[in-house]
């Protein structure tokens, strides 16, 4: 270690008031720094999980996909993981105490479906073939009809047809009978019987996020056994992306169109992907980001002003010092490497303690107010 360096540490030591004001100065400056990109990481990680827990963690699902063409997705380097699903059709309800709510709706969930869509079991367990089947616990609670586990369930299953002939599914509401629209027109749906089949109830499930309020059927969930699906049957294709960028949507339209659908045959989770930052002309992220971007800026200036006028004081205090210094023959880059050290060892001591005090206080403030 040279003289000026051995001079710098004295100096700092000799002025150990002011060197440990602009210390506390750093440390406060860099703890709010880490504070706000911590907390924003931090949010943008609370929502992610949010949106998981409630609609599930997936991407994107390609609708009626050929069970040929599913092992060319799950072979794409753009595809982490694949879930197959498929909805079996409605069943009437009868006895159903919620007039809004005449049917079940059956839906087959592969393995991956189950975990990635949370179905959440309340009692018994999922199924483990096509027979078997889980009951959504509002089929009790909402329409006042109890089953129970183990019993044997015969349903016809069939489709809603719209008066002009097209399929209505879980987002059209349930159209009674002697419906009319203001022009006297008729919106009376039909429900078309298609086969019977048996099935075994395994368990019961909380009702699942995705049927709304106005859905007019229960859920019920049957297991989807790929094995035993001929290459013409089709499948609704959820996936996870290896990669979630800003070429997402084109990547995903062109993986579809690899397999014969169009981009009208993909849906997005588009509530997550916001989170992701992924979602067209969706500007949440970036006004999040901004918005710490623009905090970070202020502290910066404040923090940058005093500690400035920090240095500048010290300087003007030890004008006495750099003089001695300078009569001895230190130079003019001398000096200034004396006043650069002396940063460095103040910011070397400042800096680490400021990030870990930012991370450990806003951990601290997450952790309090996370029950509310």
């Amino acid at each position: 270690m040279n003289v000026i360096s051995h001079f710098t540490i004295r100096s700092l030591k000799h002025n150990r008031k002011w060197t440990i004001v602009t210390i506390i100065g750093i440390i406060i400056s860099t703890a709010m720094i880490a504070a706000v990109s911590t907390f924003t990481s931090s949010f943008l990680a609370l929502m992610q999980n949010e949106t998981i827990a409630k609609d599930g963690n997936w991407h994107a699902t390609i609708f009626n996909v050929s069970q040929q063409n599913v092992d060319k997705l799950k072979n794409s380097d753009f595809v982490r993981e694949t879930m197959l699903s498929r909805n079996i059709g409605y069943s009437v309800l009868k006895g159903s105490e919620n007039k809004s709510k005449p049917y079940l709706f059956i839906k087959q969930y592969d393995d991956n479906s189950n975990k990635n869509f949370h179905v959440k079991l309340i009692s018994g367990r999922m199924p483990q073939n096509d027979q078997e089947l889980v009951l959504s616990q509002k089929v009790e609670d909402n329409g006042g009809i109890k089953h129970n586990i183990g019993e044997k369930l015969t349903l016809n299953i069939g489709k809603r047809l719209a008066p002009d002939g097209s399929e209505l599914y879980q987002n059209a509401p349930y159209q009674p009978p002697e419906t009319f629209d203001q022009d006297g027109n008729d919106l009376s749906e039909k429900f078309i019987p298609q086969y019977e089949k048996a099935y075994t109830i395994v368990g019961i499930i909380e009702s699942p996020n995705f049927e709304q309020t106005w859905s007019p059927g229960y859920t019920a969930i049957t297991y989807l056994d790929s094995k035993k699906m001929n290459l013409d049957d089709t499948v609704n294709v959820t996936l996870l992306a290896e990669k979630l960028n800003k070429h997402f949507f084109n990547e995903v339209n062109e993986i579809a169109k690899s397999v014969g659908k169009t981009k009208k045959d993909v849906t997005a989770n588009t509530e997550l992907l916001r989170y992701y930052g992924v979602v067209e002309g969706d500007n949440i992220q970036s006004f999040l980001y901004g918005f710490a971007g623009v905090i970070i800026v202020i502290i910066m200036l404040a923090s940058i002003s005093l500690i400035y006028n920090a240095f500048a004081i010290s300087v003007s205090e030890r004008t006495r010092q750099l003089g001695m210094l300078a009569s001895v023959g230190a130079t003019k880059r001398q000096k200034r490497k004396n006043v650069y050290f002396e940063g460095f060892l103040i910011g070397i001591i400042g800096i680490p303690i400021g990030i870990l005090a930012g991370i450990i206080g806003i951990g601290i403030t997450i952790k309090a107010i996370r029950p509310l």
